[in-house]
């Protein structure tokens, strides 16, 4: 008896032609009816699944989307900390969410090849009803309601846990582009540069500090340094003028700067003469200048002398003696676009300030000490002078500007409260010499540091790469699903509408399906070879061997 030969998954079997109800002797009259000789083989060659190698890219998927996770990192940590005018800020968030839409696309395609795996494996394994293939195939990607089959809870867990994985992943998205910030930060720079200083060893001053005479002889403080004077005298500080010439938009300049010029030492004792109670008029200030023969240089050095009281009939007056000094002076400037601040970071007194006797002259004598002459005298003469009032309490004329003094103040109980004397006869002297600096005399050579407000590129690298590796590892474990389930299919699967028409050769599906779909939805299915005829299909439970 002859028999006709079908290979199912690799193995050869026979069936006689009775058991196709045939009988021997008509063999002849329906040969040519007989199903011909076919292979199905689920290792390599199928007819369900049309394997290819080079369409199995599970991996060459995932390796991409490495990459654009890499390539992002090393954009990100080049852009981290330079400027933004380095480089376009609008261009930079485009490749951003670019590489980021990049490692989502990838991984998901990765991940749909593993789905697609598992879920062959899944129908194989269990069976379905219609309507919950329906979702299954779906689940990824597809309609986010199929997720919520609850037939696939019971018998397709794994699969159903990797479409909500792929329904999730894209999360990374949101986070990853905003990695890249821009944040404002203050950058700093030194460089040298040109400000204006005080060189009172420079005789050259165009007569704004020394008074000349025709016959070139120091005649005393020229109009401009008196008028510097008293403006220290009436706000209490500095003249404020430019101190540095270059622009300070949007940054702020500091620079030191170290100069000579005279500053006073001022001591005080209280005086031990009797009050006069019954005055002709009384005395609540009174100003005086002699000169004291320095020994060690054989010079005369100027002293100011100043007796003052807010209460001359009840209180003594507080004798105060200013010596000046040629003196070091560290200077701090700080300049912005609104403001300048000029600060005297250190003081250090050398030598008395001496004066040769008789007129000086501005060519032979040294220069630095004709312009200390100039500063001492000019302040000197704001101070000198007396300020009295009568027996009713009357202010008299005053034969000095220090009633105009910001530390020189009236009261209900005195004519003039006195405050910090000491100190503040010694500040006006050191306003001066930093005022002087604003007539911008002479210039120097000093570092200048600078802070510029900058935007900057900020790298928040920890969030980008756990993000990275979260999504990364999830997507290697999946492939890993995916292989397991290749392996155990025994065959590459995929979700071809031509893979759908030959899975579905079966007349048990054709007669349900004249039922209409409601009846067909109900109906379950698996996925296997068929008992009948070998061939690999969809179908109930009872027709697989």
């Amino acid at each position: 008896m002859s028999e006709d030969e079908t290979h199912l998954l690799g193995h050869h079997q026979t069936r006689s032609s009775l058991q196709l109800g045939v009988h021997e002797g008509t063999r002849s009259n329906i040969v040519a009816h007989i199903r011909p000789t076919k292979q199905v083989n689920f290792d390599i060659l199928h007819e369900v699944h049309a394997f290819d190698p080079e369409d199995n890219l599970d991996d060459s998927f995932l390796d991409p989307g490495i990459g654009c996770g890499v390539a992002h990192h090393a954009f990100n940590s080049y852009l981290d900390g330079r400027l933004t005018t380095s480089f376009d800020q609008a261009w930079a968030i485009r490749i951003g969410t670019a590489l980021a839409m990049g490692l989502k696309t990838a991984l998901l395609a990765s991940m749909g090849m593993a789905f697609t795996q598992q879920v062959w494996r899944s129908v194989r394994c269990s069976t379905f009803s219609v309507k919950a293939l329906d979702s299954l195939f779906g689940a990824f990607g597809g309609d986010p309601r199929s997720l919520f089959q609850a037939d696939l809870y019971r018998s397709a867990r794994l699969a159903l846990l990797l479409a909500i994985v792929a329904w999730l992943l894209p999360i990374t998205t949101v986070f990853t582009p905003a990695t890249l910030r821009i944040k404002p930060v203050d950058k700093s720079s030194s460089s040298s540069c040109l400000v204006p200083t005080l060189d009172l060893g420079n005789v050259t001053d165009r007569g704004l500090i020394r008074h000349p005479s025709p016959g070139g002889r120091y005649r005393g403080p020229s109009p401009s340094l008196r008028r510097l004077v008293f403006q220290s005298l009436l706000s209490g500080s500095f003249a404020r003028s430019t101190y540095y010439s270059g622009s300070t938009a949007n940054i702020n300049i500091t620079y030191p700067l170290s100069l000579v010029a005279p500053a006073l030492e001022c001591s005080e004792q209280n005086s031990t003469t009797q009050v006069d109670t019954n005055p002709q008029h009384d005395t609540l200030w009174r100003g005086t200048r002699y000169d004291a023969r320095d020994s060690n240089s054989g010079q005369n050095v100027p002293i100011l002398q100043i007796l003052y009281t807010s209460s001359p009939r009840t209180r003594p007056p507080t004798t105060l003696n200013c010596v000046p000094y040629i003196s070091n002076y560290g200077i701090t400037v700080y300049i912005n676009a609104t403001k300048q601040v000029v600060s005297l970071s250190n003081l250090t007194m050398i030598s008395p300030a001496g004066q040769p006797g008789g007129s000086m002259s501005l060519v032979n004598d040294d220069p630095l000490l004709t312009g200390a002459a100039a500063l001492i005298d000019a302040t000197f003469d704001v101070f000198t002078g007396n300020l009295s009032q009568d027996q009713n309490g009357n202010l008299l004329s005053p034969s000095s500007n220090v009633a105009l003094a910001s530390f020189i103040n009236p009261s209900e109980q005195a004519s003039f409260i006195f405050v910090n004397i000491s100190d503040n006869v010694e500040r006006l002297m050191q306003n001066v010499v930093i005022s002087i600096i604003s007539l911008e005399l002479f210039q120097t050579e000093t570092t200048c540091f600078t802070v510029d407000r900058v935007n900057v590129y900020l790298y928040d690298q920890s969030v980008l790469i756990n993000a990275y590796v979260i999504v990364i590892c999830v997507a290697i474990a999946t492939l890993g699903v995916g292989i397991y389930a290749l392996r155990d299919n025994g065959h590459s699967s995929d979700t071809s509408f031509s893979g759908f028409v030959l899975a579905t050769r079966n007349p048990t599906l054709d007669q349900v399906c004249e039922g209409g779909r409601k009846q067909l939805l109900t109906l379950r299915i698996k996925f296997g070879i068929l008992r009948s005829d070998g061939r690999p299909a969809f179908g109930r439970s009872s027709e697989f061997h």
